[in-house]
């Protein structure tokens, strides 16, 4: 009996000093809430392509934080980018296509063709559109054609704000048109619709965005495209 209460007493210190080692070394790896100001959070780079990359080196959320290259440039409020990183983010807004500015709108009435304005209202079932203001500014590219959407989304948050990935992306979006006109036809009846346009070039750079229009609206922010026309059908 006795045997059996020492066996008893002895697993139990076992277990109380494993549990006491198990809290000292959880402890050292500052895991506890009152620890946890000191824990790092994931990180974020921006490529020279608009895509989010995990890269503890280059970049992070503290503002004031610096890089293994150097001072990081804040671009949004949890978003730091390193200077390598603007660098080329940079030249590459300067090479990618400008999408159409100007826009026009005519329906076909009766054999006639009627001047559409935007934001107003028009019991038409059919739109074209003609665009211009077009650019391939890459040396030795042109312009191939549009990524041309229509529909109703009308999101514009810039790249990389928060929720950037739901604004209107002509490129997945809409669709390829070679010429810089086009007519949408059987429209739903009630609808408002909003057209966005994207160029795309024929520049053969290994980073395909430099094929695609991109709209600067901000300090190294962008959006696919703006806004140009809406078009309400009733």
């Amino acid at each position: 009996m006795k045997n059996k209460y020492l066996i008893i007493t002895v697993a139990f210190i076992i277990i109380i000093l494993d549990l006491m080692a198990s809290i000292y070394f959880f402890g050292s790896l500052n895991i506890f809430p009152n620890n946890q100001a000191n824990l790092q959070k994931s990180l974020i780079l921006i490529s020279p392509s608009p895509t989010f990359y995990q890269n503890p080196e280059s970049v992070s959320l503290n503002n004031n934080s610096q890089s293994r290259s150097g001072t990081n440039i804040q671009i949004t409020q949890d978003v730091s980018i390193s200077q390598s990183t603007a660098d080329a983010w940079t030249k590459l807004l300067e090479n990618v296509p400008t999408n159409p500015h100007q826009i026009s709108a005519t329906s076909m009435v009766n054999g006639k063709r009627v001047v559409i304005e935007s934001g107003k209202a028009y019991p038409y079932a059919n739109i074209t559109f003609n665009w211009s203001g077009a650019r391939a500014n890459e040396p030795g590219t042109t312009i191939k054609g549009y990524y041309v959407y229509f529909g109703s989304n009308n999101t514009e948050i810039p790249f990389p704000e928060e929720g950037f990935e739901k604004s209107v992306n002509p490129k997945s979006q809409g669709k390829f048109i070679a010429a810089n006109t086009y007519t949408f036809s059987n429209l739903e009846k009630g609808k408002i619709y909003y057209l966005y346009i994207q160029s795309y070039s024929t520049s053969k750079n290994p980073n395909l965005y430099y094929r695609f229009g991109m709209e600067q609206v901000g300090f190294m922010k962008t959006l696919s495209a703006k806004k140009l026309f809406v078009y309400k059908y009733e």
